[in-house]
């Protein structure tokens, strides 16, 4: 801000002009543009197409989404089932290995018994 008093006692050349921001978009922006008919049947097809594509896409994906899920749970119930099959079968190698064990530690005491 410049002082009045300082401003008047200027030389009018060197006075600060009032300059206000001017619009750069200017009258072809601003003006509206209204299309033909032929136009805007295109745009209102091209905009419907749009939306069933992007809704048949939506559905796809909760379709895949679903399957996925489904397959994930079947997958969780075939892996539980291969989990208790494979805890089985080390149970009875353990077992087998156990009794192994004992049979060859018998006859240790016995041969060192003799």
């Amino acid at each position: 801000m410049i002082p009045k008093r300082l401003e008047e006692a200027l030389p009018y050349a060197s006075k600060p002009k009032d300059t206000r921001k001017k619009n750069k978009k200017g009258y072809i922006a601003k003006r509206a543009v209204i299309m033909e008919k032929d136009e805007s049947k295109q745009n209102s097809f091209i905009q419907a197409l749009k939306a069933l594509r992007k809704a048949k896409t939506a559905t796809q994906k909760s379709k895949k989404q679903e399957k996925r899920d489904l397959k994930a749970k079947q997958e969780a119930k075939k892996e539980a089932l291969l989990d208790d099959m494979r805890k089985a079968r080390k149970r009875q190698q353990y077992r087998a290995a156990g009794k192994l064990e004992k049979q060859r530690e018998a006859k240790r005491l016995k041969k060192s018994n003799d």
